[in-house]
């Protein structure tokens, strides 16, 4: 088969004008798609931190909106900021990938990670002061409840130029890696595991197309407030194929 650049395109006789123009977009992608030489498995991640002790407060927040080497804070009302690292996210500008790439996204999932009911530390804060609420009677299963709370209460989905893709709750969105969230051990010394993964992710149906210069992102929407008790990492990943220019 000739190369996309040899390739001649013909509208078929009679064909709409809207179609046509639909025909030579897609010509057009192709023709970028196949100046590109190198494809590699690869996953965009960002990190939401939600801090102990405070309410997660009804509305939207963003997420691969700030990427290494700026300030952030949490996502829960709190003026704590903290600088932004690759341990956050592997964005190196805002919303978009780099010019000269394209980005398949087959995968969306969300990480979630529950910090234990006695061990309340901020690291990017340097915050080492545990919240008045943070260690409740029953620290296990207020760690469950909370993840359960935030399973139906909090909502994800994927934009991609101002169009919106796939939608749905946090239950959607599951950890391909399986358990990602601990509660605290009880006063026998016993540790329960909370889990918001059994090992299977959501794949989406149809993969998804970024490229390099048109703005992404993941649109979290919360319902209603929420308390959170402990403090909560939600590291939202989209896996796929990165495809970049041969070096």
């Amino acid at each position: 088969m000739a190369p996309a650049a040899q390739q001649e395109v013909k509208a078929p006789k009679g064909m709409p004008p809207q179609m046509v123009a639909d025909l030579l977009k897609r010509y057009a992608a192709d023709m970028q798609l196949g100046n590109w030489k190198e494809t590699l498995a690869h996953e965009l991640y960002d990190t939401a931190i939600l801090k102990g002790g405070q309410v997660l407060r009804k509305g939207d927040f963003s997420l691969f909106a700030n990427p290494i080497g700026e300030r952030s804070t949490y996502i829960t009302a709190d003026a704590t900021g903290y600088t932004i690292s690759e341990e956050h996210t592997n964005m190196t500008e805002a919303r978009r990938i780099g010019s000269g790439r394209a980005f398949i996204v087959t995968g969306m999932y969300a990480n979630v990670t529950i910090v234990g009911s006695t061990d309340t530390a901020d690291d990017e804060a340097a915050d080492a002061t545990a919240p008045a609420n943070a260690t409740p009677t029953g620290g296990e299963v207020n760690a469950a409840g909370l993840l359960q709370d935030m399973q139906h209460l909090i909502g994800f989905e994927l934009v991609s130029d101002e169009v919106k893709f796939e939608r749905g709750k946090l239950r959607r969105f599951t950890s391909p890696q399986g358990i990602m969230g601990f509660a605290g051990t009880s006063a026998a010394g016993v540790g329960t595991v909370v889990n918001n993964g059994l090992g299977r992710g959501y794949k989406l149906p149809i993969p998804r197309d970024i490229f390099g210069n048109r703005d992404f992102g993941i649109t979290g929407r919360i319902f209603r407030d929420i308390q959170i008790l402990k403090t909560v990492r939600i590291e939202f990943i989209l896996d796929g194929w990165l495809i970049r220019s041969a070096r």
